[in-house]
């Protein structure tokens, strides 16, 4: 069930207000408003039918030849890193890493600092990248529901910096939903602060370095 914003409702009060008002003036008959009415409700029930009996294939395939569109004037930190990774996998396998360890009692920590660690790690490799996170916004919103329940998908392996001095940015991809629609933005690592109510997850491509 989606919760509708505030100016959703009203907006969608003041539609059935000035339709109910037009069959009362009769420039809609009844008859013709109910059957719209049943028609538009009876669609919508159909479709979510059909989209339960679908089954989603939890196959990623991602294209790591193709061209990606990076922030101009930006520079990757682990360019050699790019283009790495399997061709395809299961997203249902995935390796998952949580901040969980590291929010604890109350302690605040940032987007980079999660980084810093994968990198001291040496997990940046199997992380995600941007085209990992092309090809899972190509499987559409579903499919992002199902498998990652909300969460924002970082691409570690992808983290690049912009600006000099006082502009100086650490940006990260990151697929999330947003109005109902996938979208990648590109988040500041430096600026990005959790609390232990805010684990975040870390997918990866593998599950072993390549």
């Amino acid at each position: 069930m989606r919760d509708l914003k505030p100016e959703e409702l009203k907006q969608l009060q003041a539609v059935c207000d000035e339709f109910s008002e037009k069959v009362r003036n009769s420039e809609i008959e009844y008859e013709v408003a109910m059957a719209e009415i049943r028609r538009i409700i009876g669609q919508k029930r159909e479709i979510k039918a059909n989209e339960s009996l679908v089954a989603i294939d939890p196959i990623v395939k991602v294209d790591r030849k193709k061209a990606l569109n990076y922030p101009a004037d930006s520079t990757l930190l682990h360019p050699e890193l790019q283009g790495l990774g399997p061709g395809d996998y299961e997203i249902t396998k995935l390796c998952k890493w949580a901040s969980r360890e590291f929010v604890k009692n109350g302690k605040q920590i940032g987007l980079e600092f999660i980084y810093r660690e994968m990198e001291d790690a040496n997990l940046l490799q199997i992380c995600f990248d941007l085209a990992d996170l092309e090809a899972i916004k190509e499987k559409g919103i579903r499919f992002f529901r199902m498998n990652f329940a909300g969460k924002c998908v970082h691409a570690f392996r992808s983290v690049l910096t912009t600006g000099t001095g006082h502009d100086f940015q650490m940006l990260t991809p990151t697929l999330e939903e947003k109005d109902g629609k996938l979208v990648i933005v590109w988040q500041d690592l430096k600026r990005s602060i959790f609390t232990e109510e805010d684990i975040i997850i870390i997918f990866m491509s593998a599950h072993d370095p390549i």
